[in-house]
């Protein structure tokens, strides 16, 4: 079971190196809330996910944990509902294209978590910060 955790311990590390170099690119080019920046954030989110996925842990034969569904809650929670859904498209996309029998639950998923984040992102955007 260590071998397990230290598996999603790889997975973590390397879904974060997607995302600092996102944020490290993000700030050198000093982009405003513009639609650019945000569909920019949603395809970081969406490339961190697919990397997830890729790296993928075999709990059981046929039976895979990744943390694509943190990274589309993340995307829309951070930058909003167009970040989300373009992170959403490159998800579906990656799972897609990795082929097997868990496609249609994969990606009823991804639009499940993709439909609760926009609700949650909703009640909480007109709120003030919780972090000073």
């Amino acid at each position: 079971m260590s071998n397990v955790w230290h598996e999603l311990a790889e997975n973590l590390g390397a879904v974060s190196l997607v995302v600092s170099l996102w944020t490290h690119l993000i700030t050198q080019f000093d982009f405003e809330a513009t639609k650019l920046r945000l569909a920019s954030s949603g395809l970081a989110f969406g490339v961190a996910a697919s990397v997830s996925m890729l790296m993928a842990v075999e709990l059981h034969e046929g039976i895979f944990v990744d943390l694509r569904l943190g990274l589309l809650a993340g995307a829309i929670l951070a930058d909003g509902p167009l970040a989300g859904g373009v992170a959403l498209l490159v998800a579906i996309a990656a799972r897609s294209s990795l082929g097997g029998e868990g496609i249609p639950d994969a990606i009823v998923a991804l639009v499940v978590t993709y439909a609760a984040s926009i609700s949650v992102y909703q009640l909480c955007r007109h709120r003030s910060s919780i972090i000073a």
